[in-house]
């Protein structure tokens, strides 16, 4: 497992959602990608009830089909609302609903989501701890490469035990991002040097790495 780094800078950053006990990340920017852990996808396109890593098993509510964007799903998104534009992806169909389950209780969970439909739905992320519903992200999506991000983060002493996602069409699910509840979280100068050293190294990307352009 990779560490997981920086959440307080992340709860500084993001959008606190009212009256909920979870803070939510609007991007998945360098800061959320160094505070989680990304869940690898199958490489066959079979069925899966459950996936995850060494440290974190996921279960569907529904069995979900491993797709490609570009072959067998059509579009997704752009950065900086997601974090390609041709992840793999989890999907099925005719399903408007689906819950994730946690092996184990975490402190971030995020993923990002689009309709099957090419049209604007809304689509929303129910934070649970057990029974409690700890806060909830709605976000209208396009279908048409407008995929989006719903992840949070638990406030102290809370914790995710599951996520249940609802939409007005079936969707798919990509980029499974987690961080484990108890991750060692850095003093925050230590995050704010970390801060810093992703904008120079940023900065010198742009600078040295002409814009890659899609051909028509």
């Amino acid at each position: 497992m990779r560490p997981a780094v920086g959440l307080a800078a992340l709860a500084a950053i993001a959008v606190s959602a009212p009256a909920s006990a979870i803070t939510v990340i609007s991007f998945p920017d360098a800061a959320y990608r160094s505070a989680t852990t990304l869940i690898g996808m199958p490489a066959w396109p079979s069925e899966r009830s459950f996936w995850g890593d060494a440290d974190l098993m996921v279960s569907f509510s529904t069995p979900l089909l491993p797709r490609t964007v570009g072959m067998g799903w059509a579009t997704w998104g752009s950065p900086p609302e997601t974090e390609q534009d041709n992840p793999r992806v989890f999907w099925t169909q005719g399903v408007f609903s689906l819950e994730f389950g946690f092996s184990t209780p975490l402190t971030v969970w995020g993923f990002e989501a689009e309709p099957t439909p090419f049209a604007v739905f809304d689509v929303t992320a129910e934070f649970y701890n057990g029974a409690t519903l700890l806060g909830t992200i709605t976000r209208p999506v396009d279908g048409n490469a407008g995929a989006r991000l719903f992840a949070a983060i638990a406030d102290p002493g809370d914790s995710f035990t599951s996520v249940r996602v609802t939409s007005g069409a079936d969707f798919a699910v990509a980029q499974l991002r987690y961080t484990l509840s108890g991750t060692i979280v850095p003093e925050p100068a230590t995050w704010a040097m970390m801060i810093a050293g992703f904008g120079v190294v940023g900065l010198s990307l742009r600078r040295r790495v002409p814009i890659a352009r899609h051909a028509a």
